[in-house]
């Protein structure tokens, strides 16, 4: 079956589709325009944000910050509970480190006894810094 062919009378294409073409084009000015005026309007409010941050640190009194002391305290008392935590993973590990270092050949024992005397002697350090037995 063949369609017939359909004419609208009184519509000019090119007309319309130029309108069409100047429309968006418009349109995307617009976009563009509103953009501009948008990241315009960010940077003010940046500036001014910037400016209030600046006002309010030098109103803020040092003596609100905590001490040293303080901040050592509350590490060491989270470290104690991370500490306790992780003491049978760790034991376990050590457990399991003995028997390795007991089938290795005599030099890399004697490399690998080395390596955790000295991982454990900075342990200790680190304990006795925060205050964990």
């Amino acid at each position: 079956m063949i369609m017939p062919s359909t004419v609208l009378p009184g519509v000019e294409w090119d007309k319309a589709a130029a309108g069409i073409g100047d429309a968006l084009k418009e349109a995307a000015y617009v976009a563009v325009g509103l953009g501009v005026l948008s990241f315009q309007r960010a940077q003010v409010r940046r500036v001014e944000l910037a400016k209030q941050l600046s006002k309010m640190a030098k109103e803020v009194p040092v003596q609100t910050l905590p001490s040293l002391d303080v901040v050592v305290s509350q590490l060491g008392s989270v470290a104690k509970i991370v500490d306790a935590a992780v003491a049978p993973a760790r034991k376990q590990a050590d457990e399991r480190l003995d028997k390795l270092e007991e089938a290795l050949p005599e030099a890399a024992r004697n490399t690998v006894k080395t390596v955790r005397a000295t991982a454990l002697s900075q342990e200790k350090a680190i304990r006795a810094a925060l205050g964990i037995s």
